[in-house]
């Protein structure tokens, strides 16, 4: 097929939150097998997401959302907010602690959660509220469009690239994934001055076909649920801020 280039400014933006600072410090690095590591007892028991409404008409709630529920001088924003529906509105992960909504929502939204322990299936007590009932909710994403100025900014995914909705039609074997730095005057490069490739660099090449580790991998994405998500058409690089320069080693926090 036309290949597409995604400038690295153009992540999706407004789709996918942490619940807490505490899920997303765990989200990253994956282990060796490129897989996520949760906290065992650490995840989400009972939840309830809220956009805020201008025109309430049913199955709505007068609240105010803070960033930090436990401190109430931290961000926050009153408002009439209307119950979402789950797998309709929104998906959740309730081990890794994060949603993933539909549409980008048009207004802000509001979580109420309470945290419980996983042994193969969830506890059935919460060992926690986090501080958030339906009189004071967590503030998950502000009112308008994020930017780096939102109070919510950080809890927001910058990782993830919208590859087309087709992509869920082709075979995944089939996928050619390249990563370019434009040096302009037609001088874009796939690969560093050390003979690296920006694929392998980034996180995205490490093992062959085969799921052998190879050095500077094999040239191909490697094919885990943590880096390319088939259903969406959705690029995943496995880190918080992947095109930032980063001098704390903190993932790109």
């Amino acid at each position: 097929g036309t290949p597409t280039s995604i400038n690295d400014y153009n992540f999706i933006k407004d789709r996918y939150f942490f619940i807490d600072d505490r899920f997303k410090n765990n989200y990253y690095p994956l282990n060796e097998t490129r897989q996520h590591i949760f906290d065992p007892s650490y995840v989400i028991g009972d939840v309830e997401l809220y956009e805020r409404v201008t025109n309430p008409e049913t199955g709505f709630i007068s609240s105010t959302a803070y960033l930090d529920p436990l401190n109430p001088t931290s961000n926050s924003l009153g408002g009439t907010w209307l119950k979402l529906e789950e797998n309709v509105d929104y998906t959740i992960d309730r081990l890794l602690g994060f949603v993933r909504f539909g549409s980008t929502p048009s207004d802000a939204i509001a979580i109420h959660y309470t945290i419980t322990s996983y042994d193969g299936q969830f506890g059935t007590e919460p060992t926690s509220i986090t501080g958030t009932n339906l009189n004071s909710l967590k503030l998950l994403k502000d009112e308008n469009s994020s930017t780096p100025n939102s109070p919510t900014w950080p809890l927001m995914f910058k990782n993830v690239y919208s590859l087309g909705s087709s992509i869920s039609n082709i075979e995944p074997s089939g996928l050619e994934v390249e990563i370019v730095r434009d040096l302009g005057g037609g001088d874009e490069r796939t690969h560093s001055d050390n003979g690296l490739s920006f694929l392998s660099i980034f996180g995205l090449d490490s093992e062959d076909e085969n799921y052998q580790k190879v050095d500077g991998g094999d040239g191909k994405i490697d094919l885990y649920g943590s880096l390319l998500n088939l259903q969406y058409g959705e690029l995943i690089l496995p880190t918080y801020l992947p095109f930032a320069y980063d001098t704390s080693g903190q993932w790109g926090i």
